[in-house]
Parts: structure tokens; sequence; C-alpha cells
């Protein structure tokens, strides 16, 4: 199994209740949301030399760029972090390229150098397990409605956060790299809105470059998975320049995928299909 792949938790995890009142009593409250659209939005901080999409915010500190619905910006608004051997670029729309030793002769995604659009080969979605819904942990890849609520992103000194409200959970995510390890993190928190107990899943979407850019280079990348510890890893078979360097994404009680063909997230199709984008 080879090129691209796809991690997700063994099991759903339960998001249980703030209320935390039992079942008849929440039976008998009318629900906060109808499963679909956005329930609490979040908050868009205080902006100073603001554009219409983005401003300074934190004293000066964090670069915030707030997308409502389908609203883009003109141009990828990106932040590099990184450190002397490793390191990431993050999109507003959470595209992102990973690399190890040098940007361009050991990408160990994919970088789609388009001054216009995104590319991403990298991706956090989220399932309801009991609903069915999926959504995404940032604005892109999956398609986004003039209905959907508010993001906000904010780039920062090494790290950038997410923030969306979605069926009826909030979701926080923040991705930085080691200051020192070629290692990159990815920290998701979930509120649970709701007045009942979510089962949710999470899956990390990575497509493997391990080389500079080529035609065909896919074919060469060979994807395994650790036994005793649940990580899966890629290698470049061809990978001449920097032989042996291998990338890895691991997670507490993860299942892999591995394939040279693109990943599907199970109901990010119909998404797309409903929402006409990419994939429909």
């Amino acid at each position: 199994m080879a090129g691209t792949a796809t991690w997700r938790t063994s099991s759903a995890c339960p998001i249980r209740s703030r209320a935390g009142r039992p079942r008849w009593w929440r039976d008998r409250r009318p629900r906060w949301h109808d499963g679909n659209g956005p329930t609490h939005e979040v908050e868009a901080p205080p902006l100073t030399h603001a554009n219409g999409l983005g401003g300074f915010t934190a004293g000066g500190r964090e670069y915030a760029i707030v997308l409502n619905g389908d609203a883009d910006t003109p141009l990828p608004w990106v932040n590099v972090i990184a450190n002397e051997r490793f390191g990431t670029v993050v999109g507003a729309t959470g595209a992102a390229w990973t690399w190890a030793a040098n940007s361009r002769e050991n990408r160990l995604t994919p970088f789609g150098n388009d001054p216009v659009s995104e590319f991403s080969g990298e991706a956090v979605y989220l399932r309801d397990e009991d609903r069915g819904n999926t959504w995404g942990a940032t604005p892109g890849p999956l398609p986004r409605r003039r209905d959907d609520g508010r993001w906000v992103t904010r780039h920062g000194a090494g790290v950038t956060r997410y923030a969306h409200s979605a069926h009826g959970i909030t979701c926080q995510l923040a991705v930085f790299v080691h200051a020192d390890e070629p290692v990159k993190l990815s920290w998701l928190s979930l509120t649970n809105h709701d007045r009942e107990t979510r089962r949710l899943s999470v899956f990390a979407y990575n497509e493997w470059a391990l080389c500079p850019p080529r035609a065909g280079e896919h074919r060469f990348v060979i994807t395994e998975q650790d036994p005793a510890t649940g990580a899966g890893a890629g290698a470049q078979s061809l990978q001449l320049r920097l032989p042996g360097t291998r990338g890895v994404r691991a997670r507490e009680r993860a299942a892999r995928i591995g394939d040279r063909r693109p990943a599907r997230v199970p109901g990010a199709e119909r998404l797309a299909a409903a929402a006409g984008g990419p994939g429909a």
C-alpha cells in the first residue's frame, strides 16, 4: 500500500453533555439546534488595521482571519512554522504542506505552487457516528456554504489556531511544530453544546510525497503501521538525496489506511455533493 494515508480513532470518542442532566429531563426540553448548521458562533476577536477579512489582534502578536460562510481570502494567507530541521506552511483555510531538512528536496506532503488557489495534502475531519454528519476542523478542503457560520483563523509566532462551531460542537485546532525535534503537532479541542452525549470520530489525512516535486512521485511511496504503537509511517523508495528518511503520523488508538488512490472519508462525498463542490 502506498501514496495516501488516513488515520482514525479505533472507536468513537463520546463527548458528554455539558448540562449533565438525565435523559428524561433532556427529552422534555427543546433542542438547541437542528443538527445541520452552526449553533454557537465562535467570537470574532477585536481587530486593528482590519481590511474586511482580517487584522491584527492580541496586541499585535497574532493576525486573525475571519471567514463567514463561504468567504475566502483573495490569495493564500499563510503562516510558516519551522525550527532548524523541520517546518510546515499552513493557510487560513487549513491548507498545509510539511517538509524535513530541506523544503524542496524532502517534502513530506505535496506543495501546490499556485498564487491564487490552495491545494492541501493534509486535513483533519470529524464525523458524528450517530447522526452521520461529517465536517472539517479547518475551513477547507471540504466545500463551505454561505450559512456555514464563522471561521476564525489566528496566525501567531510558532502556532496557527482554527475555531468554528457546527452541529452543536465547537472545534478548536492548534497546529504547531516542536521547538527542536522534527515533529508537527495538531491539538484538537471539542466542546459539546448539546444536551446529549455525542460519539465523534476524528480522521487525520496525509498525502505523502517524501521527495522533491516530480511526476508520478506517489508510485514510490510505501506505507506501513507499527504493530506496537499503531503509528503509521511512509517511506519514499526512490529518495536519493535524503535516503532513509520517513514520515510518521501517530495518534493514540489509531487505525490506518494506506493507498495510492485518493483517500475518501465516509460522508465527505455526500457533503460535497450537497454543496455542489469538488467530489460532487
